[in-house]
């Protein structure tokens, strides 16, 4: 008896340690990200309070191809007035590579050559892309740090 009760527990550390190493396959698989961004800016001495809204879809189509669906909007706060932010977004196509952990979304799009890096958190289970605008070369202040947070759906 004790014998089947060892043999069963070394059996069953082995599966927990074999399903740790599993790979995260992301073919096939569609991930949504609906994030609320806010920053304060000063630019040229005016204090704007900026309010971003996201709403990213993507899709994974296979192992080195997908699509993304974004659509964004917002406001901006300045000196008393809000101004609104245009809704902008639209429907991207990629090919993408990944590892595991760390992965690279590259346009398809010959006019563009915007690659965007992203991280798989395997502890939360979710993709994370990190937007970074940095425009602060031409208006002093003008930088964005935006996280997106995907889970898969």
């Amino acid at each position: 008896m004790k014998k089947i009760f060892l043999m069963t527990l070394v059996a069953g550390i082995a599966m927990i340690f074999a399903s740790c190493g599993k790979e995260v396959n992301l073919a096939g698989t569609s991930w949504h990200a609906d994030e609320t961004y806010t920053k304060q800016l000063v630019v040229s001495g005016i204090t704007a309070d900026c309010v971003f809204n996201f709403d990213v879809d993507l899709n994974f189509t296979d192992a080195t191809t997908g699509t993304m669906n974004a659509k964004y909007s917002g406001t901006i706060t300045a000196m008393g007035q809000e101004h609104p932010v245009p809704d902008g977004g639209g429907t991207d196509s990629f090919t993408y590579t990944f590892d595991g952990e760390n992965g690279v979304l590259y346009s398809t799009d010959p006019n563009e050559t915007e690659t965007i890096p992203f991280t798989y958190d395997k502890k939360e289970k979710m993709i994370v892309i990190n937007l970074d605008f940095d425009n602060s070369d031409e208006m002093p202040g003008l930088e964005f740090h935006i996280p997106l947070h995907f889970k898969r759906q």
